[in-house]
């Protein structure tokens, strides 16, 4: 008796309360439903219903005072109150499901096996009472009940939550009584309110194309007298994946993190000559100076291939999961330039001028062709990037493409060193197609 006495001692205090008897009683109201049949028994119906909701409160614990702990004694005195085929509503797990009675038992078993399931019943509400037409002495009562626990199980995080207070679960008893007595009286199943959890954060690759249109600011050298350059073919594509990862669980909000290669042509002329002055000298009164005139522009072209990460964000505007969506992507690209430069060729004149005071005398040299190139690679640029798009959900949802429309700009000189171009800073419009594939 000691050693008892000690056990209950060390028990939690919200255990202690159950197991002495329940301490609500089961109430109707002006929603309770009552047949005729049942009105005759009602007395009786609430009495049995409320003694084995009694009979549940105290071996729903599934504790074993004897043992300290759960025991498969006491699993079978809580199953001998249900129907054999009994499915119960799991309210020890986030977002329960009804499942079979060996599987609810069984979560006990491993999951509470040093304590139990600590609960109380707070209300008992009755919701119906209705007579079984097939036999004279059947009756099916349901009874909602309210019940609290402490903790509950998680079992996308593998432990158990812990309430301040408590979680409050709404529950459905079905119970039969019958017997020419209506003595014999079971648990027929609990049901509860199914609550899904919240959708998982997205997670899906996203395969890209982009052919873009392209503008540039720009800067001539200084060794050159003319500004009359303008482009004349400005293209580009880029290939590339990225992975998105859902911010929030409505999946209206993404971070992209992602990889592309790309390529950008830029052809250049000249409404007029381009003047190159090589060099200027001076022998006392006389001034000597070389002048390059490129009268005939074959090419002068930038062409350029690169590397970029794209780390951004992406979010859709529309209200509501739609099969057609709308929304913003904003990137940034860090980009490493893998080859490319400036190229240059064409018909040239030299000439040689001499100035004495006022005058200035001008001597032709010869006319060459040329073709100049600078090679680039190895530098690393920084872009930004904003695109609108529309997506199209394939069929489940677990697919879609997507159209839209970006302009992406470059903050850095893409020219290490000069040819007829000083400074290069490429911006564009990019026309993209995507083609994404959902991974949850």
């Amino acid at each position: 008796m000691l050693f008892v006495c000690c056990l209950v001692f060390i028990l939690p205090v919200n255990m202690i309360g159950q197991i002495k008897s329940l301490r609500v009683s089961l109430r109707t109201d002006s929603t309770s439903r009552i047949d005729e049949k049942s009105q005759q028994n009602i007395e009786k119906l609430i009495t049995q219903s409320e003694q084995i909701i009694s009979a549940y409160n105290d071996k729903a614990t599934m504790f074993d005072l004897d043992k300290g702990k759960v025991s498969p004694e006491s699993i079978d005195s809580f199953k001998r109150l249900f129907h054999g085929g009994a499915y119960i509503f799991n309210d020890l797990v986030l977002y329960g499901r009804r499942i079979p009675m060996n599987e609810y038992t069984a979560f006990v078993a491993d999951h509470l096996r040093g304590e139990g399931v600590n609960f109380k019943i707070s209300n008992m509400l009755l919701k119906s009472a209705v007579k079984n037409p097939a036999s004279d002495n059947q009756y099916e009562i349901v009874v909602k009940v309210i019940k609290l626990l402490t903790r509950v199980y998680d079992r996308s995080k593998k432990k158990f939550i812990e309430y301040p207070k408590y979680k409050q679960v709404n529950l459905e008893f079905i119970i039969t009584v019958q017997g020419e007595d209506l003595d014999q009286t079971q648990i027929y199943g609990i049901d509860g309110q199914i609550e899904d959890p919240p959708p998982p954060r997205a997670k899906e690759l996203q395969f890209f194309g982009a052919y873009s249109y392209g503008l540039a600011d720009f800067k001539i050298d200084e060794k050159f007298a003319s500004n009359a350059i303008k482009f004349s073919s400005k293209r580009g594509y880029d290939i590339g994946m990225k992975f998105a990862w859902g911010i929030s669980r409505n999946k209206k909000s993404k971070i992209l993190a992602g990889i592309s290669y790309g390529n950008i042509n830029y052809s250049l002329i000249s409404d007029s000559s381009i003047i190159k002055n090589e060099g200027l000298t001076k022998n006392r009164d006389i001034s000597v100076s070389t002048l390059r005139v490129m009268e005939t522009v074959k090419a002068n072209n930038l062409e350029f291939s690169y590397l970029q990460a794209r780390l951004g964000s992406q979010i859709y505007l529309t209200k509501g999961f739609k099969q057609v969506e709308w929304g913003l992507d904003f990137e940034v690209l860090p980009t490493y330039v893998l080859s490319g430069g400036q190229n240059s060729s064409g018909l040239v004149k030299d000439y040689t001028t001499y100035g004495h005071k006022s005058n200035e005398l001008f001597c032709f040299n010869g006319s060459s062709e040329i073709d100049e190139s600078i090679s680039e690679s190895g530098s690393f640029i920084f872009g930004a990037e904003v695109k609108t798009f529309l997506l199209y959900y394939l069929g489940g949802r677990k697919s879609a493409i997507s159209a839209g429309l970006a302009y992406r700009r470059y903050f850095n000189n893409w020219l290490t060193s000069p040819l007829i171009l000083s400074e290069f800073l490429p911006h564009n419009l990019a026309m993209e197609l995507s083609f994404i594939k959902k991974l949850n």
